[in-house]
């Protein structure tokens, strides 16, 4: 589906969002690729948290006979459960600006009889 729109020029109607859908494209197309991009956003999110809490549990549960080496082992982790975290709060950002503009279109088509 990617292929049949890659030829689309995008315009910026959201701040956050200048690809989220085609001004020129149908009223269909645009809550489309809005949903679309929400629904990857939401997938992309699930995944990290389940990452995050996979990695949590091994910081929790880890025992080692060696200090030094439990301390560098969970300072990795920590350092990458603050990198995703710092992703899943973009991507949230993100979700809810997708989702955002989408209500904001969907309202615009309502209030104009379309």
């Amino acid at each position: 589906m990617a292929q049949a729109h890659s030829g689309t020029t995008r315009t910026c109607d959201h701040p956050h969002h200048p690809h989220a859908a085609d001004t020129h494209a149908s009223p269909q197309l645009r809550v489309f690729t809005l949903a679309t991009q929400a629904a990857k956003q939401a997938s992309l999110l699930k995944v990290m948290l389940g990452t995050y809490e996979a990695l949590e549990k091994m910081i929790r549960h880890e025992r080692a006979s060696d200090a030094e080496s439990l301390a560098v082992r969970r300072e990795g982790l920590c350092s990458l459960m603050r990198s995703l975290n710092g992703e899943m709060a973009r991507q949230l950002d993100g979700l809810v600006s997708t989702t955002g503009t989408l209500q904001a279109f969907a309202t615009d088509e309502i209030q104009r009889g379309g």
